[in-house]
């Protein structure tokens, strides 16, 4: 799978074939298919294995002690969490790199989406305990909306403005929260 991911994330799904993965891999195509019928497969098993990283991620960044922190350093370490998960997981970048991964990881994954949204919700209401329960869901997608953004941005043009987009993104969203958590 990480030769999968690697390349995915170098050439994009579409661009990328069983032949490129397998000399990746150091194997052979058969190989490739005895534990993937298609690429489209694989594709699943690769977004999968990002989708553990990101629970991981979010269960360090949703742990007791994480909370007791200002929720503008909370702000900073989940856009610093996903950007470094982005830099460092290739199967992750290939997801932003991608329209196509990144809509078919969305639509496997929508029930996991909605466990992210809910666990987003909960951080919200320590910080903002004011807020009503709509409120915060609107506010946890917007996040969503926004750190995702950001790394599309940061997927294309991460290597010309790497530290300019992330403290962009930070910025954006201490702006946007700052109404709403004082």
């Amino acid at each position: 799978m990480d030769a999968a991911a690697g390349v995915f994330a170098e050439v994009g799904f579409e661009a990328a074939t069983s032949e490129g993965i397998a000399k990746r891999a150091c194997t052979s195509v058969g190989s490739i298919y005895q534990f993937f019928s298609n690429k489209q497969e694989l594709l699943l098993a690769v977004a999968g294995r990002c989708f553990e990283r990101v629970t991981e991620l979010f269960d360090r960044l949703h742990a007791e002690e994480a909370l007791q922190k200002s929720w503008t350093q909370f702000v900073d370490d989940v856009v610093d969490g996903f950007f470094d998960l982005q830099k460092n997981d290739p199967g992750f970048s290939a997801l932003y790199r991608s329209p196509r991964i990144h809509d078919l990881y969305q639509q496997t994954r929508s029930g996991q989406y909605r466990v992210f949204i809910q666990r987003s919700e909960h951080v919200i209401a320590h910080y903002g305990p004011h807020l009503t329960s709509q409120r915060r869901t609107e506010i946890a997608r917007m996040i969503n909306q926004v750190i995702s953004g950001g790394l599309v941005v940061h997927a294309y043009r991460g290597a010309d403005y790497p530290a300019q987009t992330i403290q962009e993104t930070k910025t954006l969203l201490r702006r946007y929260l700052e109404p709403e958590l004082g």
